[in-house]
């Protein structure tokens, strides 16, 4: 099997794109030695995944028997909490206002049901937690005719990760501005990780956010 990955892209549309070039009639690519129809595979964590959820109807409409994995684990990076009593009590906190033990601004529903939306759309869904239910979609979703989401919840995380990749000079009301936009340069400037975050560290300070 021959895989293709290209890093920071986001959302479903490639997937689209990958579909069509493999699978229309006279296709534009070849992969692997047999010809026929090729399975476009899908890995992407839920934050991803919710910046083109839609086209999950797109799928749908063309009969696009795209597999999606979709790893949740609540959050951008990570999540808040590790049970949904704790998580509650978090969103409570939020909507009274104690914004110090309340939901980060990055975080994201309790164990949403994301695979619902491929139900809708006349695709085929699950909502996976266990590895045996997770061999189980997976078989599933290969042979299925029409887009798959797998929703597979995972640990929510550990806090620390957002720390290590944040500038000190991110404030909290606009947190990941400057990140975003070193991702979409350092690639190409050949940096490694940990030149560019030493970049990032060093550049001038922007100006606060009013809300």
């Amino acid at each position: 099997m021959r895989v293709h990955t290209l890093r920071w892209v986001v959302g479903l549309g490639y997937a689209i794109a990958a579909h069509c070039v493999y699978n229309l009639p006279g296709p534009e690519a070849k992969s692997g030695p047999k010809p026929g129809q090729k399975k476009i595979v899908c890995l992407e964590g839920d934050s991803a995944f919710g910046f083109s959820m839609a086209e999950v109807e797109t799928m749908s409409r063309f009969r696009m028997d795209i597999l999606i994995f979709m790893v949740n684990n609540g959050g951008v990076y990570h999540g808040d909490s590790a049970d949904r009593d704790a998580w509650m009590k978090l969103q409570q906190n939020a909507l009274q206002g104690k914004t110090k033990d309340g939901l980060r601004s990055s975080s994201l529903g309790w164990e949403v049901g994301y695979e619902k939306v491929t139900k809708m759309c006349g695709g085929k869904g699950d909502l996976v937690h266990t590895p045996e239910e997770l061999a189980k979609a997976t078989e599933e979703g290969f042979n299925a005719k029409v887009p798959v989401v797998v929703n597979v919840i995972i640990e929510a995380g550990k806090a620390d990760k957002l720390v290590r990749l944040s500038s000190p000079y991110c404030l909290k009301s606009c947190e990941y501005t400057m990140w975003n936009g070193l991702m979409a340069k350092y690639d190409s400037l050949g940096l490694t990780l940990e030149k560019a975050i030493a970049w990032m560290n060093t550049s001038k300070k922007p100006k606060e956010a009013k809300l």
